[in-house]
């Protein structure tokens, strides 16, 4: 990812859904937060599951529950 504090920004497309399915979204989010500089922008593009719905169950087709990933960013 690059030097602690080194990143105006992090740009993630489609991509943490697998990281939920692996069990790596709190470091893979860690490594995030470590990275950017202070209020620095993490852009996330990803495919919303219906609110409520299983984040696990739901990433195995690529799809995230907004309210849910944003309380994980946070």
């Amino acid at each position: 990812w690059g030097p602690a504090a080194s990143a105006d920004a992090v740009l993630v497309i489609r991509g943490l859904h697998g990281n939920v399915r692996r069990g790596e979204l709190a470091k893979k989010l860690a490594d995030v937060h470590a990275v950017l500089k202070p209020g620095g922008t993490f852009g996330v593009v990803q495919h919303r599951a219906k609110d409520g719905e299983d984040p696990k169950a739901s990433a195995e087709a690529g799809y995230v529950p907004e309210a849910w990933l944003i309380e994980q960013i946070e």
